[in-house]
């Protein structure tokens, strides 16, 4: 899908699949440090044609707080995929980074 506004970080390098049909996603690149992660504004981004989809993604980010505890993601062990209310997230630890795919579910 092309978005109006897509200025994710790292699109493919997490090897997962954002449905064509996701209003809004997210692609980010962490730094891993064992049970939780550094986000850093140049490796983040977001996709979205509409603002609104936009702020509803990051406020289930930010509720979240999935980089508050990442030990629950296996270390190399390819991407995982975390099913929420309304979102999706897929997150894949590797070489001291974790790759991280989210986005709305499409309606």
């Amino acid at each position: 899908m092309t978005y109006a506004t897509d200025n994710r970080w790292g699109t493919g390098s997490q090897r997962s699949q954002v449905p064509d049909d996701a209003p809004a996603a997210y692609g980010a690149r962490w730094i891993d440090h064992h049970s939780t992660a550094d986000l850093l504004p140049d490796r983040q981004g977001f996709a979205y044609d509409e603002h609104d989809e936009f702020g509803r993604l990051v406020e289930y980010l930010t509720d979240e707080k999935l980089h508050f505890d990442i030990s629950f993601v296996p270390q190399d062990d390819g991407p995982h995929l975390y099913a929420f209310q309304g979102w999706t997230a897929v997150l894949r630890r590797s070489g001291g980074y974790v790759y991280v795919d989210a986005w709305l579910n499409p309606t």
